[in-house]
């Protein structure tokens, strides 16, 4: 009994009986499948194949989480915001332009003022002159006008003069001849220079003027009446002179002249 029962035991813990190479090759998992992705074919511990297993599994297992959560839903504000910002940059975009017109408008309405401000100082310029010339020409006008009223009467004194050739008009002659003197002087300051014509020059009809005939050679000045006067280089009145009557050529005539 004992034998059968150790031998009872025998068989219950002896070795597992053989199998046939086709069931093992069709069910028997051998020790290099067993081995594991991190152990060699003898069963010891690959590390770097153990850490390149690793890496592979948490790849695949983050791209399977990736792939698994869906997209988050947007905000709700988040496309209002976006419209906001949108607008916004237009709106700045349009602020920037109208700056830029607003520079160019400045920059024009200073040309502008400037344009103006030249023809207000060119348009005054000419108003003073204007001004000038017309405060020139009144006072030329209210000078010619004295002249033409002092002139007549110098002559006069002046022929007035010549008459008194007696010892008793001496005294007279003296005060007549200050007179003259003066009046000449005012003229002179008035701006009118007096000129005189000898006898014996030809006769110029732009400075001259025939106040009377007498006997003579023709074509030049037989004697001087009165003195002529300028301004500024223009003749304002020329002056008197006696001369030989173009008519008669050299013949003997007598005088006459024409008092002015």
């Amino acid at each position: 009994m004992a034998n059968k029962r150790y031998g009872k035991n025998r068989s219950s813990t002896s070795r597992p009986p053989k199998q046939s190479p086709g069931k093992r090759a069709a069910g028997v998992v051998t020790r290099e499948q067993t081995a594991g992705p991190g152990l060699d074919s003898a069963g010891a511990i690959d590390f770097e194949k153990l850490a390149t297993v690793r890496t592979a599994e948490l790849n695949l297992t983050g791209f399977r989480a990736t792939a698994a959560i869906p997209p988050a839903p947007p905000e709700p504000g988040q496309a209002c915001l976006e419209e906001i910002a949108d607008d916004m940059l237009g709106l700045m975009k349009q602020v920037k332009a109208v700056q830029d017109d607003l520079s160019a408008l400045l920059a024009r309405v200073e040309q502008m003022e400037q344009r103006v401000v030249a023809c207000s100082n060119t348009q005054v310029r000419e108003l003073d002159k204007l001004k000038r010339d017309l405060l020139g020409e009144r006072k030329a006008l209210a000078a010619r006008t004295t002249l033409e009223a002092v002139a007549p009467w110098m002559d006069s004194l002046r022929e007035m003069r010549d008459r008194m050739t007696s010892q008793k008009d001496a005294r007279l002659r003296c005060q007549v001849d200050a007179i003259v003197d003066r009046t000449a002087m005012m003229l002179h300051v008035l701006g009118f220079e007096e000129f005189n014509v000898g006898e014996g020059e030809a006769f110029d009809p732009a400075c001259m003027e025939c106040v009377g005939y007498a006997e003579g050679k023709s074509g030049v000045v037989l004697k001087a009446r009165r003195p002529g006067y300028c301004a500024g280089g223009k003749i304002v009145r020329p002056a008197g002179v006696v001369i030989a009557n173009p008519r008669c050529g050299d013949s003997a005539l007598t005088e006459s002249t024409t008092d002015l």
